[in-house]
């Protein structure tokens, strides 16, 4: 902006202070519209996105003089943090940046760190672009750590990122949770690199402020709330168990359903001086669900079945989620396929009809059973309430994973995928090819290629195929060895990948007593899991229930039972997608 010049006295004859006066505002008005019309093209663009506002009082925060300065600043920024990202080896960071951030967050919380730092006493200096892209690396990074299988598929579909490099970077990940730099040893790392031959900025950097994240999902222009930091996992079975107890048992004690929302807060605030869990329980409808029991708050659902789709076998490997608003819902699939004829001038055009078919889905209630004590049910106390949490979510979760793999198609269960009769299957015992199996079923290194081969061989197409088993089965295939005693798999199976593919393990697949188990292999974004409604509970004191130890009376045993209740359905979008290797013959 046009600075005044001291000093400068008006020497131009015949001119008074009126001209002057007028002359000036032309001026500044001339100067000001194009910074204007750019401000406005800027507010447009950036319309509906949450924290940002891009005033006078912005611009000066952020030590820039006008807003086109600060979106050039921006798109450096942003170019810079990819480029050090895939220097780094974190190429879907990267891509993260590519798809494209919420920029009004990165404003927003550039902002913030500035004024935390002018408020610590450092003297500020207008921001750089590595200032900026060290903001926009620690939210890209913190984004490609939560990303979904179907959203890391959508980033190569859009083409920013290579399918290899995707399958690479979610080896990685899994192979470095829990060492991965995060928090401030990561900043500082971060920070020493990008500002490397600035010993000056570095001694500024190490006075900075902790930089605390409070996003829940920049990727594809999801909006965050100021008001509702981001939960850990812990944070968020303690918030579920909570809801339930609110619900369920403070109001009226156990066995004494109140059904009241305006109750259940007034318990929210009174054991736990929660008033956000109390708001959340307060905005509820007073109307229960046909099935019984409550519904959760929907904050609260959304988080749990977050959690629980998040830590499912069949969703880490990228089974998709899809609604079912009425309870029911019909897919078509194309059974076989149509194709073109090459054909001469004049002559009459073949006809290939190609087969189409439905895959009807219709929800089945999934029951959840959690017993615990009297006490542990009425503590207030965290580890409590997380304990609690954590059993509820380990029951659905079980159940979910039960109903897709294992399940029978009866009219109360799913049918999983391998009791789906048109799922091929390859028996061990019977295959009669020693370079895949003996003649007891125990597997060769060549197996795993073998079942890729023919799911390949059906013209399947699709990037998100993987494999699922129990852990004796990846303990048998770990300990396999080459004719020179060199272990087959077992370096690609500690990064989580067999034969290229990603693996899973879990133990709802069994190992019959003659030491024989399955694998499961296949294009999991074609099992889709049809979801009805939330979640609901209800907890009671006295009825008899049935464990694997025979019936139990909880009024006798001074106990109680809560259910967990969802309705789900799965189903195939294509059964030649998977197959199922059986007697697999792991000891004995």
């Amino acid at each position: 902006m046009p600075r005044r010049r001291k000093g400068r006295k008006n020497t131009t004859p015949g001119v008074g202070p009126e001209q002057v006066a007028t002359a000036v505002a032309d001026a500044v008005s001339e100067v000001m519209e194009p910074i204007k019309k750019k401000l406005e093209e800027i507010e447009d663009r950036l319309d509906g996105q949450e924290g940002v506002k891009i005033d006078g009082a912005t611009l000066d925060a952020a030590g820039v003089d006008d807003p086109e300065q600060l979106e050039e600043l921006l798109d450096n920024a942003a170019d810079l943090a990819a480029d050090q990202l895939e220097e780094d080896g974190n190429a879907l960071a990267a891509a993260v940046i590519d798809a494209g951030l919420d920029t009004g967050e990165v404003v927003d919380e550039m902002v913030k760190r500035r004024k935390a730092r002018k408020a610590a006493g450092e003297e500020l200096t207008p921001a750089t672009e590595e200032e900026v892209a060290e903001a926009i690396v620690e939210v890209a990074e913190e984004i490609a750590e939560e990303l979904a299988p179907e959203e890391i598929q959508q980033l190569v579909d859009d083409g920013y990122i290579e399918d290899d490099e995707a399958k690479e970077e979610a080896a990685k990940r899994r192979k470095t949770t829990g060492s991965r730099k995060s928090g401030a040893a990561g900043r500082s790392a971060r920070s020493k690199k990008s500002a490397s031959g600035s010993a000056s900025r570095q001694t500024k950097k190490a006075n900075t402020p902790a930089f605390q994240r409070k996003y829940s999902g920049i990727y594809t222009g999801a909006k965050s709330s100021q008001e509702k930091p981001k939960l850990t996992r812990e944070q968020k079975l303690v918030k579920l168990a909570r809801s339930v107890k609110c619900l369920d048992i403070f109001p009226g004690g156990i066995g004494v359903p109140v059904r009241d929302p305006e109750a259940a807060a007034h318990a929210a605030v009174k054991m736990y001086g929660d008033q956000q869990l109390a708001r959340e329980l307060k905005s509820m409808s007073v109307s229960e669900p046909s099935s019984g029991g409550f519904f959760v708050p929907q904050d609260t659902m959304d988080e749990a079945i977050e959690l629980l789709y998040n830590e499912t076998v069949v969703f880490e490997l990228g089974a998709r989620k899809i609604p079912m608003p009425h309870g029911n819902i019909s897919i078509p699939k194309v059974t076989s396929g149509a194709r073109a004829h090459f054909q001469g001038e004049a002559r009459n055009i073949k006809v290939s009809q190609g087969t189409v078919g439905q895959l009807h889905m219709s929800s089945k209630r999934l029951d959840g059973l959690v017993i615990s004590t009297e006490e542990l049910l009425m503590s207030t106390d965290y580890a409590s309430d997380l304990l609690f949490g954590n059993d509820l979510l380990e029951q659905m979760k079980q159940g979910v994973e039960y109903g897709a793999l294992l399940a029978r198609g009866t009219k109360f269960e799913p049918l999983g995928v391998y009791h789906n009769k048109k799922v091929e299957k390859v028996n061990l015992l019977t295959i009669n090819d020693v370079q895949l199996a003996d003649a007891q079923g125990r597997p060769t290194s060549d197996l795993p290629m073998f079942l890729t081969g023919k799911v390949s061989k059906k013209n399947v197409r699709g990037t998100m195929f993987g494999w699922t088993f129990n852990s004796d089965v990846e303990t048998y295939l770990k300990r396999m060895k080459s004719s020179d005693g060199k272990y087959i798999w077992k370096d690609e199976m500690d990064t989580g990948m067999l034969d290229g593919k990603p693996y899973r393990t879990t133990n709802l697949i069994d190992t019959a007593n003659n030491g024989t188990s399955i694998m499961i292999y296949g294009l999991w974004s074609d099992l889709l899991v049809g979801e009805q409604m939330g979640l609901t509970t209800r907890t009671s004191y006295d009825a008899t229930v049935q464990t694997d130890n025979g019936s139990v009376n909880l009024f006798q045993s001074v106990q109680t039972a809560t259910r967990a209740n969802m309705f789900i359905d799965t189903g195939l979008r294509h059964d030649e997608s998977f197959i199922v290797a059986t007697n697999v013959k792991v000891f004995g």
